[in-house]
């Protein structure tokens, strides 16, 4: 659990990064990173690499 002084901080954060670009420009990364995540499961199944991270998750 964090300080509440660090959530506060967190929070900002987080406004920062959602400010810097526009709600259509997250949707359009989130999925572009859906087709390369997808794309990724299907070159590596062999390698066992199955896992990837939106990002700012």
């Amino acid at each position: 659990m964090l300080p509440a002084h660090l959530k506060r901080l967190a929070g900002r954060a987080r406004d920062y990064v959602e400010a810097a670009s526009s709600a259509n420009t997250r949707r359009a990364y989130a999925s572009d990173w859906k087709h390369f995540s997808a794309w990724c499961c299907r070159q590596c199944q062999q390698t066992g690499f199955r896992e990837t991270r939106r990002p700012l998750d």
